[in-house]
């Protein structure tokens, strides 16, 4: 009997606690994407999740759906599913990516370099990366207003994609130059914020440099890494200028290797319902 309560106790710690237990929540993510998705101008990207639960959960009208694992694109090989993430990129201004297996994801891994990360969470076992898509060439790069740096990690350039007039609702897109004069041994994590005059931070996202695709450990000396970042100007953001901030820094001593300002960007008057 012991035993048997033991491993009961064992399988709701793990179902509460470790998404690799949890039921799939087909009817929280769809409910979560159709808060904010535009079913015209949207797609919903499917890695390992189940077409036919996100197609009966999801509430009202649906962005097209691309099913990875399905018969029409899961025998793709690389250089043809590349050319339909550029597709789905060109088609749609945002995409929402559900995975759910171990591993690496090549859709993850693509968008997170030909796109803008906006978001990614849990929601029970079922990762979801939000993606802000941008085609078309960048703009050049510029050095940043201000930028204190320790040890060998340069910020040598951004580039904002978005422009400099956002918004309330909008995604500052922007991409971030790395340089680094010596191998590095560990991986740093990138914070892009928006500060308001008086120094508070009104938005933040932090995640790995590319999403995770292109880890700070496997920077080589004097070659220059492009890090797409994306973040969400929040919707009840007051008018005015604001700067924009980014840090890479050590999660375990939370000490900034880099510290920059890019420079101001203006919040305009209303914006995304």
């Amino acid at each position: 009997m012991a035993f048997v309560l033991g491993t009961s106790a064992f399988s709701l710690h793990n179902h509460y606690t470790n998404p690799q237990f949890a039921k799939p929540d087909y009817k929280g993510v769809t409910a979560y994407i159709a808060r904010w998705a535009d079913p015209e101008k949207d797609a919903i990207v499917l890695s390992g999740t189940r077409e036919s639960a996100v197609r009966r959960y999801y509430p009202g009208e649906r962005p097209k759906i691309y099913n990875l694992e399905g018969s029409r694109y899961k025998d793709l090989d690389e250089a043809s599913r590349a050319a339909l993430f550029a597709q789905i990129a060109e088609e749609h201004e945002q995409v929402w990516l559900l995975i759910k297996h171990e591993g690496p994801d090549p859709a993850r891994a693509w968008f997170s370099q030909h796109a803008f990360p906006v978001e990614g969470r849990w929601i029970t076992d079922i990762f979801l990366d939000r993606y802000v898509t941008g085609t078309g060439a960048l703009p050049p790069p510029q050095p940043p207003l201000s930028t204190r740096e320790v040890g060998p990690v340069h910020l040598v350039g951004y580039a904002l994609v978005s422009g400099d007039e956002l918004a309330p609702g909008d995604v500052v897109k922007v991409v971030l130059y790395w340089e680094t004069d010596a191998p590095l041994d560990r991986d740093y994590k990138v914070s892009l914020r928006l500060v308001d005059g008086a120094g508070h931070v009104m938005a933040a996202m932090d995640r790995s440099p590319g999403n995770g695709s292109t880890p700070s450990s496997s920077w080589r000396p004097g070659e220059t890494v492009a890090d797409r970042q994306g973040l969400l100007v929040p919707t009840d953001a007051p008018p005015g200028e604001v700067q924009l901030v980014v840090k890479l820094y050590d999660l375990d001593t939370l000490t900034d290797v880099v510290d920059a300002v890019l420079g101001p960007v203006w919040v305009a008057e209303g914006g995304a319902p």
